[in-house]
């Protein structure tokens, strides 16, 4: 391995070029000009407002870059829907490799998919472009899509937010195009971070976009920071987040002509604290390509990234220190020994899927690392290769998995898990929740099947899943770009679960794309907490009165709880059952007859949880009784529309009445609003509660206008004092009702 010590002149606004610190690794080409603009302040709600027109799109040329000999693919026979783990090792120490095992996946692992609405389209996001280059970041409170042309923001049932071009949410120049953008959800930092590919015309003024939102709300205020190029095309920019930093990665061309990949590298303290950037890093020579940053979902005191090696096979190292002090550590090939993962496909000469009808899509796939993604210990990455059944060549869905501390040490284990049908399996993806399940999601077409998105899971024991479909297409794709990748985003509100954004065909045969989120989840939800009731005023008395129900959430870490099922039973009856998506109901019950619910919850998976059993308890109504007790003049009215046929009133200042009843848990009471009506104050146990008003418009009779619950039941007193409002004095005592 290579120790860089050395960082290439990269500054921003500074009042001269920081030199090296030590001499950089051997480079062929001269070390790129200016690199780093000034920041540039951009509100995205202002630049995403209605009626913004995306910048018109240009579709580059898929740039392949072929490192190493001609390598033939490797192959077994076919099994349906399998996903294989092909090779590996235990460890560094050991020297056998696993062998080909057709069928390893778990009949008992069902992932599901519990939400996929409609993402963006190529009409609506870049006009004609292709591929669409879908990708996906998600907050506890935000989703944010992207695709080339477009940025769409969305709360996580899928309304729209906002949606903003790309070139006004990276304050593009207006000279420039761009192209390939990722944004990431930093939950450290709280904040959304993202990069674009800029170029103009004849792609002889490049660079990249450097976007870091204000806050956590992505429709707020973004700083922009622009990374000059020069005359090369920084090709599929890679990007990542650490605590300490921030990656950017890209392929270098010179027109045609592969330069190599540069790496750099920015400190967050750097743009915490709102100063000009300075970035480190370095220009790598043409022996080395697709350099691919790991997503960094938990913390490690590197950063891995994998790369293609001169020989075309998988390399490994990671990034240490800090911008001005940086160092590539831990350089190793992970398909020598012990590791024995298997080289990239021969872009060359891999095939390209073929659909129904005999179309091809001519440009789908390439050999080169899309992702890589880490969390605890654990590195997945993600590339197309070539599977060879000993008839026909099919393109390959490859998920490798790195097990490594990234501290410095070796990793302990590497795996290749690949699929081995004779459907062809390209452009996959790959994403960690936060209990480790990786979620591998991919496109699959033959002659029988229009491209459609499947996902399967993979347990940190290396438990996996067979495919589950997404979502398919029903014409073939007419374009010849596919992907260039997908986005896996890990839920940080579900543990047991990832959102990813994939493309589908379109009507015509175009591209769109559509959002989903999958869960993993065998867990059921915890126990909600304790029941609680209370009338539910206002309402009309009659043979039945509202009552609340409300009970404290249950929690549920992998997939978070969607729903509740409420059950009831009347007069000891059998449980009838419900659903709400809140921590309460609001129901009739009958006066005079005995209730009880229970509540249980309901993840996103479906998982019901145990159910909390409230107490059981009756409203019964009062009228004029020794439980009632007048000070004052008060006058007496029969009419049938009280309740009992009479009421009793005052319009008296300080008149008051004064209700009495034991084992109560709730009391409301009941009197007439009217124009006549006034105010009165409310005393609960001798402290006062509120102060009411029964005036009203329309005369209403039976009226539950107030009512004083607790946790309970207990021996309980409330006063109705009367306040003689001015014109309209008069106060009702009709009932009273208690649930006890």
């Amino acid at each position: 391995s290579t120790l860089v010590a050395a960082f290439a002149c990269l500054l921003l606004i500074m009042p001269a070029l920081v030199p090296p610190a030590a001499a950089a690794p051997p480079t062929t080409r001269q070390p790129l000009g200016r690199l780093v603009g000034s920041g540039v302040r951009v509100d995205a709600r202002v630049a995403g407002r209605a009626g913004a027109i995306p910048r018109a799109h240009r579709t580059l040329v898929r740039r392949t870059v072929k490192l190493g000999p001609a390598r033939a693919p490797k192959g077994a026979r076919p099994t349906p829907n399998a996903l294989s783990r092909v090779s590996g090792t235990a460890g560094p120490t050991g020297t056998s490799r696993i062998a080909v095992q057709p069928q390893l996946s778990n009949p008992a692992l069902t992932q599901k998919i519990t939400t996929n609405f409609p993402g963006l389209a190529q009409a609506g996001a870049c006009g004609t472009c292709e591929p669409p280059d879908p990708w996906i970041a998600v907050s506890p409170s935000y989703l944010v899509q992207s695709t080339n042309g477009m940025v769409r923001i969305s709360n996580r049932f899928g309304s729209v937010l906002l949606s903003v071009p790309t070139s006004s949410l990276f304050s593009v120049p207006s000279d420039r195009y761009d192209s390939d953008p990722r944004i990431l959800w930093d939950g450290i930092h709280g904040r959304w971070v993202g990069v674009i590919m800029t170029y103009n015309f004849d792609a002889s003024q490049n660079g990249l976009e450097l976007a870091v939102s204000a806050t956590a709300d992505p429709r707020g205020a973004w700083t922009v920071y622009s990374i000059d190029t020069g005359i090369y095309l920084p090709d599929y920019p890679g990007i990542s987040s650490s605590p300490d930093e921030i990656l950017l990665t890209s392929d270098d061309f010179d027109g045609a002509t592969f330069a190599g990949p540069t790496l750099y590298i920015i400190d967050w303290s750097n743009v915490s604290a709102g100063t000009s950037l300075y970035v480190g890093g370095f220009p790598y020579n043409a022996s080395s390509a697709h350099f691919r940053p790991a997503l960094m979902l938990s913390a490690a005191p590197n950063v891995p990234v994998i790369y293609e090696t001169a020989g075309g096979t998988p390399g490994y190292f990671e990034v240490k220190g800090t911008a001005r002090a940086w160092a590539r550590v831990g350089d190793r090939d992970l398909s020598t020994a012990p590791y024995g993962l298997a080289p990239f496909a021969d872009p060359t000469t891999m095939p390209q899927p073929v659909q129904p009808g005999g179309v091809t899509i001519s440009q789908a796939v390439d050999e080169r690392p899309t992702d890589a993604v880490y969390r605890d210990g654990q590195l997945w990455f993600v590339a197309t290769g070539d599977y060879f059944d000993t008839t026909n060549h099919w393109t390959q869905a490859r998920y490798s998995r790195v097990s490594t501390a990234a501290n410095e040490t070796a990793p302990s284990a590497a795996f290749d898990f690949t699929t081995q049908v004779p459907s062809h399996y390209f452009m996959p993806g790959v994403g960690i929740s936060g209990n480790g399940t990786a979620f591998l999601v991919a496109t699959v077409t033959d002659a029988s099947q229009y491209p459609k998105t499947v996902v399967a899971e993979v347990l940190p024991n290396l438990e996996l899943s067979s495919f589950t479909d997404v979502e398919g297409s029903t014409e073939a794709y007419s374009g010849d770009r596919w992907g260039d990748f997908v986005g896996v985003a890990a839920d940080p509100s579900g543990s047991g679960s990832a959102w990813f954004s994939h493309e589908i065909v379109a009507s015509g045969g175009g591209w769109r794309t559509s959002v989903a989120r999958v869960v993993s989840d065998a867990d059921a939800p915890s126990l909600p907490g304790v029941i609680t009731q209370a009338l539910a005023p206002p309402a009309t008395l009659g043979s039945t009165v509202p009552l609340r129900v409300a009970w404290a959430a249950a929690t549920d870490p992998g997939s978070g709880v969607k729903s509740y099922l409420v059950e009831r039973s009347d007069d000891g009856g059998p449980f009838v059952a419900s659903s709400t998506p809140a921590t309460s109901v609001t129901q009739s019950i009958r006066v005079g007859h005995l209730v009880r619910y229970r509540v249980s919850a309901i993840d996103d998976a479906g998982n019901v949880g145990p159910p909390q059993y409230g107490a059981t308890y009756r409203p019964l109504v009062y009228q004029q009784g020794s439980s009632t007790v007048y000070r004052g003049t008060w006058g007496r009215q029969l009419a049938t529309a009280f309740s009992g046929g009479s009421a009793k009133y005052a319009t008296r200042f300080g008149r008051y009445v004064t209700f009495t009843a034991t084992s109560a848990r709730s009391i409301a009471f009941v009197t007439t609003r009217a124009r006549t009506r006034g105010a009165f104050r409310v005393y609960v146990d001798g402290h006062l509660r509120a102060t009411v008003s029964a005036w009203s418009a329309v005369t209403r009779y039976r009226q539950l206008i107030y009512q004083y619950s607790w946790g309970t039941p207990g021996t309980h007193r409330i006063r109705i004092y009367v306040l003689g409002t001015v014109r309209h004095p008069r106060v009702d005592v009709d009932a009273f009702v208690v649930l006890r």
